[in-house]
């Protein structure tokens, strides 16, 4: 059950051609390759989250 506030939300990959179910969206695109683009340049930062690290891995 989700309560107290939070925010939760779904992502998933799908094949280009197929039909999303409804309420979904798509919001980008995966490419063969390495490293990560925002809006066509480079992201050159720390990546993710790890819910369950340790805080020095964080």
């Amino acid at each position: 059950m989700f309560a107290g506030g939070e925010d939760h939300a779904l992502a998933a990959c799908f094949p280009p051609e197929a039909e999303l179910p409804d309420g979904w969206r798509r919001i980008g695109r995966v490419h063969d390759g390495s490293g990560v683009t925002v809006d066509g340049r480079s992201r050159d930062a720390p990546g993710g989250w790890e819910s369950f690290g340790s805080a020095t891995s964080r």
